[in-house]
């Protein structure tokens, strides 16, 4: 195929009439570049989805123009295209009626060897039940390394040791926002910003966390050009709180307590009893830490169980004595 511009301009022009009858389109669709090759939702999507769950003959039409672009030498547009397919199937849940037809003919399709693998990887990455499985060796998939679309290099551990799991409302919001999911599954944002689903952020910074021990805002500065994470300032402050080695460290601030009584352990420094003597006169128990421990004899008396004072009953029995 001759490398014309306007041969190039009538197969790209040809390509969104067929990605529109499928509810596909180009990403920026209504610009004039024509280096994209990325493709989304078109705003027909859901009639058009329905109508391929319907009739699954669409599935032949997609690899038969899978085919096509490869033999008409515009192999740029598959790969895109078949990893459309693949989260719509896999991540989406969408499209139940195209999943085997995605892994049986539309990934072969694609011509690029290395593109064609890498699909294959995030294909495997993605499918649930993972046992079930067909298209490739577990054990050369777990060794295999797809070109990172995605760098992480705070972390302790590569990304790819979490699975990315988003939740149902979370993958309603990502399809809605402009970026793509990379080979390991990671949605990324048009900011280049990884999205962390809400569940699995706090466990993500907290390696980070174990392996620099930095505050909150140390956390924050390092985490938030490549992440995004709902809550991130309240997630750090918390992990950073909770850690038992930062309290060790910084002894004013002491780790976090639960909520509660907390227990008083202030050091009286004195008693007040009436038991080391007969008489009823009160004492005080001074504690010192050097000296031990003295008692002085306050001057005050208790009242008798009848409710009179002590002082009282002993002049009343001075005055009988010298009477008698």
């Amino acid at each position: 195929m001759n490398n014309t511009s306007e041969i190039q301009q009538r197969l790209r022009r040809a390509y969104k009439v067929m990605l529109k009858f499928f509810g596909v389109k180009l990403v920026g669709e209504s610009g004039e570049d024509t280096e994209v090759t990325e493709v989304e939702r078109a705003e027909n999507f859901a009639k058009r989805f329905d109508n391929l769950t319907a009739n699954p003959h669409n599935n032949l039409r997609i690899t038969r123009m899978l085919l096509s672009l490869g033999e008409l030498g515009a192999e740029g547009y598959q790969a895109p295209l078949v990893k459309f397919f693949l989260k719509e199937t896999l991540i989406e849940n969408n499209l139940p009626r195209m999943k085997k037809s995605v892994m049986n003919f539309f990934v072969p399709a694609v011509r690029d060897v290395q593109k064609r693998r890498d699909l294959l990887y995030f294909a495997w990455r993605n499918y649930q039940p993972k046992e079930e499985f067909i298209w490739g060796k577990q054990e050369e998939l777990e060794r295999y390394k797809a070109k990172a679309a995605v760098v992480a290099p705070l972390l302790p551990a590569p990304l790819s040791e979490w699975t990315s799991v988003y939740s149902e409302k979370e993958k309603k919001w990502l399809s809605e926002e402009r970026g793509e999911y990379g080979e390991d599954g990671w949605f990324q944002l048009a900011s280049r910003q990884i999205v962390l689903p809400a569940t699995l952020a706090p466990e993500i910074v907290r390696a980070l966390h174990a392996s620099t021990h930095g505050g909150r805002e140390m956390m924050e500065q390092q985490l938030e050009p490549h992440f995004y994470i709902p809550g991130l300032s309240v997630v750090c402050k918390a992990i950073a709180q909770q850690c038992v080695t930062c309290a060790k460290n910084n002894p004013r601030a002491g780790p976090s307590q639960p909520p509660g009584k907390q227990p008083n352990r202030a050091v009286p420094n004195g008693i007040v009893t009436d038991r080391l003597h007969s008489a009823t006169t009160l004492q005080r128990i001074q504690i010192s830490t050097s000296d031990g421990v003295h008692s002085n004899r306050m001057g005050g008396s208790l009242p008798h169980k009848n409710g009179k004072d002590n002082r009282s009953s002993e002049k009343s029995n001075e005055r009988n004595n010298t009477t008698l």
